[in-house]
Parts: C-alpha cells; structure tokens; sequence
C-alpha cells in the first residue's frame, strides 16, 4: 500500500480460474494486534456521526494506532 496510508504490509490481489478477485494479506503479529484495534474503533465510529465529539476522538485513537505498525523485515526488497 502507497500514499497516505501508513500501513506497510504485503498484500497479493490474484484472480481465480472462475474471475473471483482474492486478496490476500501477510501481516506481521505486531501489525495484526494493531489492524484489530483499529477495526474495533472502526466498529464504534460506524455508529457515530463523523461531526460527534466520540468519532473524533476515536478518529485520534485510531491515528495514534498507526505509529504502532511496523515493516515487516526486507519489505524494501519486494518488487511489486
């Protein structure tokens, strides 16, 4: 993944014999702990408007999360 988002991880987008698209992600045990977190503010801020005080901060949680990920090792030597 490239451009703003933080996240560095591998992820492989193949298509199956019958045209199904099939993503697969290879995620460190650090960055997966970190995904959960996320998805978990993700959940409560579905519920919220994006103008409410509560997603904000939850939006800020979130934020602070991503600083947590780490490069899984070599990554730079991945020809994509």
């Amino acid at each position: 993944n490239k451009g703003s988002n933080p996240y560095r991880g591998i992820n492989m987008k193949l298509r199956n014999k019958n045209g199904q698209n099939i993503e697969m992600q290879f995620n460190t045990k650090n960055n997966l702990d970190v995904k959960e977190k996320m998805h978990q503010i993700y959940n409560k801020q579905r519920e919220l408007k994006p103008e409410s005080k509560e997603w904000q901060e939850l939006n800020s949680e979130s934020l602070k999360l991503t600083k947590l990920f780490d490069n899984p090792k070599n990554i730079e030597k991945l020809v994509a």
